[in-house]
């Protein structure tokens, strides 16, 4: 994941709030709102950054917020404590789905948005260890950054070179670990696209039961 120091989390935070984003928060919203359990809910919000969506949920009991980034999870303290309603407990953790303190803990949701794909590879280590810290009626969903055309690369150096995963690496991956999934493909707004526009797939996964 990347690493954020304090002038990057600043400008990050700064970011944030543009109207950029608003398309992926408003089909972020609709996604949440289609997949979420229902009732009060335990949600980790996995590379959070500086707390970019971090107000579309409500009604949690406990809200982790995740980051390898203790820059960007200071500055996410901003939205966590002016803009989180309905959350009863909001925790920050400074490091990766890795981390050993989540061992004891589960969730109803899981969600990370365009960490992997980019810099970071998603393949079924991702989706196995995700599994492991959900809960009985937890859903996992990540934003993972796609790719159109090979282009001659591996797909596993596609992902850390920030050209993302093709589609049919994406299914074997989640098909190696037999869990229900549903993936969309989408394009969103990106800062780094020449266009605009970058391809993302909505992986929605859970054990299957």
């Amino acid at each position: 994941m990347a690493i954020y120091d304090d002038e990057q989390a600043v400008e990050m935070r700064r970011r944030d709030e543009m109207p950029f984003y608003e398309p992926t928060r408003r089909l972020l919203g609709e996604i949440f709102a289609r997949i979420r359990p229902p009732g009060r809910i335990d949600v980790m919000d996995l590379g959070c950054g500086s707390g970019r969506y971090f107000h579309l949920f409500t009604d949690c009991g406990l809200y982790l917020a995740i980051d390898p980034s203790g820059p960007a999870l200071r500055e996410a303290l901003k939205p966590a404590f002016d803009g989180l309603y309905g959350k009863e407990r909001v925790e920050f953790l400074e490091g990766d789905i890795s981390h050993p303190d989540l061992d004891s803990k589960r969730f109803d949701l899981i969600h990370c948005v365009g960490v992997y794909g980019q810099l970071v590879v998603f393949d079924r280590s991702v989706v196995r260890r995700a599994c492991s810290l959900l809960s009985k009626k937890g859903v996992a969903m990540f934003l993972v950054k796609g790719r159109v055309g090979d282009g001659g690369l591996d797909w596993r150096e596609s992902q850390i070179t920030n050209k993302g995963i093709p589609n049919e690496a994406l299914i074997e991956e989640l098909e190696a670990e037999h869990v229900d999934y549903r993936v969309s493909l989408l394009d969103l707004p990106s800062p780094n696209a020449a266009s605009g526009l970058a391809p993302f797939f909505a992986v929605e996964f859970s054990p299957k039961r």
